[in-house]
């Protein structure tokens, strides 16, 4: 039996969530009523040069974890595409990508924030 075939349950969760959503203070709940939209800001541009400063350390990772992030994020590959290259699932390189980004962020450090570039 699925989850369509219940609609009294998700009526149920859904009147949960709205309570529990409502009992929030009111710092947490983004609500936000205003007549004008607020002005898109333009993306940060990074430079070739912000790549440079990860290199090293990704010329650090294991061989397999420092192909799924050079062809993820420098040669902007599918994880389909990885998967074929270099002959593994996409669970294992969304896996081994995943592994490489917390070592990436290990060796970083919290005083920059280039996990979000990935």
């Amino acid at each position: 039996m699925s989850r369509a075939d219940q609609p009294a349950a998700y009526v149920r969760r859904m009147q949960t969530n709205l309570y529990i959503s409502l009992r929030r203070p009111k710092a947490r709940r983004l609500e936000l009523l205003t007549d004008a939209l607020p002005e898109p800001r333009p993306a940060p541009t990074r430079g070739p040069e912000e790549h440079m400063v990860l290199w090293p350390h990704v010329a650090t990772l294991p061989p397999r974890q420092r192909a799924v992030i050079v062809l993820r994020y420098y040669e902007q590959l599918s994880e389909r595409e990885i998967a074929d290259a270099l002959g593994c699932s996409t669970g294992n390189v969304k896996s081994t990508a995943h592994r490489a980004l917390q070592a990436l962020r290990a060796a970083v450090g919290p005083e920059t924030n280039h996990a979000e570039e990935a």
